[in-house]
């Protein structure tokens, strides 16, 4: 039986998901300086992609747009971040400069769903220790799902997203 991967959602917004889309780009990485719980995630893990439509949208118009899957996780300096630039959308988030660090995501088989998933869609969706469903949840940049728990998550997105809705 194979391991278990951890998984996450991304929060990111729309326009630079479409970025990410059009296959150029296969890094995503955060903010200078933030400390996003991604050095868990493995090759292999699956990323979540939860999209805002524009800066300040409520939580009912976010939606699941897609996912990733992980090549490599690595935490580095402004000075070593010029190998990863042309490979990133410089959009929303800035490249960290000299003596500041930055968290970035390698990845491959980008995939965008054919429908996509309003979170609000999610109430049916719960981890196995959670009180409350997806839809409820507080998501930030990064959302970590255990290993445990992953698989039923990503597969209850996957389903809705190939669902069709009359």
């Amino acid at each position: 039986m194979p391991e278990k991967l951890p998984a996450c959602i991304i929060l990111t917004s729309l326009q630079r998901f479409e970025e990410y889309a059009r296959g150029k780009y296969t890094v995503f990485h955060f903010p200078p300086n933030c400390r996003p719980r991604v050095k868990n995630l493995s090759p292999g893990s699956v990323c979540l992609i939860l999209a805002r439509p524009y800066q300040g949208a409520p939580k009912s118009e976010w939606t699941f747009v897609g996912e990733f899957t992980v090549k490599k996780v690595r935490l580095v300096r402004g000075e070593e971040f010029e190998e990863y630039a042309s490979k990133t959308v410089e959009m929303e988030v800035p490249s960290p400069e000299s003596g500041e660090f930055s968290w970035v995501i390698e990845f491959e088989n980008l995939k965008r769903y054919e429908r996509a998933v309003k979170l609000s869609e999610c109430n049916d969706i719960r981890t196995s220790n959670s009180r409350r469903p997806l839809s409820k949840w507080t998501i930030q940049g990064l959302c970590r799902i255990k290993p445990e728990d992953a698989s039923s998550v990503v597969e209850a997105i996957r389903r809705k997203a190939a669902k069709v809705i009359e």
